[in-house]
């Protein structure tokens, strides 16, 4: 190989890294939904590309006899949209901005919106809390 061509290859792998982390506003994380039912979900994402889902839940009333499932897996992000494998189960979701929406949030909360699927966090958005 000519020390042209391995200098554009190297450069060209070096642009093409830095260009697909520059990508996901997202290096880690925490989100949350915290409903007005029984349950609360909590995910944490990782700067290994790892995650956990916590699902907690009960019995009306009985707020204090919580169960809890806990679903590892791993994400990935590409610009807004972030894919989610946990379980059995694959969700999309969008980084951002709630805007406006009927569930009493603020419009500039920045939160994980799943988008429609039959999964446990279908349809669902998940507020950014921090890391």
């Amino acid at each position: 190989m000519k020390p042209t061509t391995a200098l554009t290859a190297s450069l060209f792998t070096l642009l093409l890294s830095s260009y697909s982390t520059a990508e996901c506003p997202i290096e880690f994380g925490y989100f949350e939904l915290e409903s007005k039912s029984e349950y609360l979900l909590t995910l944490a994402l990782e700067k290994d590309q790892s995650l956990q889902l916590l699902h907690e839940y009960w019995v009306p009333g009985k707020g204090d006899e919580t169960e809890v499932e806990i679903f590892d897996g791993t994400w990935s992000c590409q610009d807004q949209q972030v894919t989610l494998n946990y379980g059995k189960q694959t969700d999309q979701a969008e980084y951002g901005q709630v805007g406006k929406n009927s569930l009493g949030i603020e419009p500039n909360q920045i939160a994980l919106k799943i988008k429609s699927s039959a999964n446990l966090l279908g349809n669902r958005v998940l507020l950014d809390i921090g890391s």
